[in-house]
């Protein structure tokens, strides 16, 4: 197999992909029940948001690979740029490892000192600060990821269980991640008040490992 019809193959696998995300309707979650509206109309501000951006890469892809297959003399230069274009958006969609700089934000308490909506808002507040990758406790958290309540103050993540101390890693400027985390009335503010300590630190270099396996959400949350 050429270069050139590697590239195409590798670009259709992560279209159809991507595809999946752009379109896959978001369940109801019972977890919101009692949410103020103002917390569900930033929820789904970050979600729309987050969505768009997988949608602009979707159309751009598109564009370049309707180039290259109407053009069986593509240059190497351009073929480099279509691979640079894939890893970028097999990033977005956590199919692919990232490292770049970021910061890491371990959020410790008592059980029930951070809910499923605080975590919500946290990571949406980091997509909306421009994260490129987000981890939580080794699980990869991308724009089909799901959080529910579970018993006893824990959480479950893509079918993952856990609870505090968290631990969130997030690729992108570390300034402007750090700024999201204690933006006022926000994460931060939400959680401390409720008796959690948040400590973000700063990286020039970050490595994200875990990639996307996201799990079924269940119909309800795990403590229902």
């Amino acid at each position: 197999m050429s270069k050139n019809q590697l590239v195409t193959a590798v670009l259709l696998g992560v279209l159809g992909f991507a595809g999946v995300i752009a379109v896959k309707e978001h369940r109801q979650d019972t977890t919101f029940t009692g949410a103020s509206q103002q917390d569900l109309i930033q929820i789904i501000n970050s979600q729309s948001l987050a969505k768009n951006r997988i949608e602009d890469e979707m159309e751009d892809l598109e564009s370049v690979l309707d180039t290259l297959q109407d053009d069986t003399t593509s240059s190497e230069a351009r073929l480099d740029a279509l691979q640079a274009r894939a890893v970028t958006l097999g990033i977005i969609a956590g199919t692919l490892a990232a490292t770049g700089p970021g910061v890491e934000i371990r959020i410790t308490g008592p059980p029930g000192s951070a809910g499923v909506e605080d975590l919500l808002t946290g990571v949406h507040e980091l997509l909306d600060a421009g994260a490129e990758a987000i981890e939580i406790n080794d699980v990869r958290f991308t724009v089909r990821s799901w959080i529910a309540a579970g018993p006893d103050g824990s959480f479950v993540v893509d079918g993952t269980a856990m609870e505090l101390p968290l631990t969130i890693r997030a690729i992108g400027s570390p300034v402007a991640l750090e700024q999201a985390v204690f933006f006022q009335g926000g994460f931060a503010a939400q959680v401390e008040a409720a008796g959690a300590v948040v400590r973000v630190k700063r990286f020039n270099e970050l490595e994200i490992r875990s990639t996307s396996a996201l799990q079924p959400m269940p119909e309800s949350s795990p403590d229902q």
